[in-house]
């Protein structure tokens, strides 16, 4: 936990930047300056997040998800197709999937280009369907 934001719970980190949250709240830090680069509040804690790797843009995900694009800054994204992402991975360096509520009627694993916000279904995800929950 770094110590400039001893209540944050991080979510990703690179040597340039720290994306977290405290509770609700969810922040990307420029870590040479302090530079708050996106600040969003969400229904619930944030479910994850990531940077890429190149440090250009991170998305962080949970009941909505948000993009932050060193180009075209903050983006939120309330797709009601997209409500209640539960994990996220990088794929390749550009695209990200993640998947969607996967006990519920709407699962299925998407895929996000951060660099223009665009997203596609990829396919639906049955693997949990009729299954009990488990953390």
């Amino acid at each position: 936990m770094p110590k400039n934001f001893p209540d944050l719970h991080v979510v990703a980190e690179t040597n340039e930047l720290l994306l977290g949250h405290t509770f609700e709240d969810a922040v990307l830090v420029r870590k040479r300056n302090g530079e708050y680069l996106l600040e969003d509040d969400f229904y619930g804690d944030p479910s994850g997040g990531l940077i890429g790797p190149d440090n250009e843009w991170a998305v962080v995900v949970g009941e909505h998800l948000t993009v932050w694009h060193h180009n075209t800054g903050v983006s939120r994204i309330e797709d009601e197709h997209l409500r209640g992402i539960q994990a996220l991975r990088l794929v390749g360096q550009t695209h990200v999937e993640f998947l969607v509520d996967p006990w519920g009627l709407r699962a299925a694993i998407w895929c996000l280009r951060p660099s223009d916000r665009t997203y596609v279904k990829v396919r639906d995800f049955l693997d949990y369907r009729d299954r009990e929950y488990t953390e």
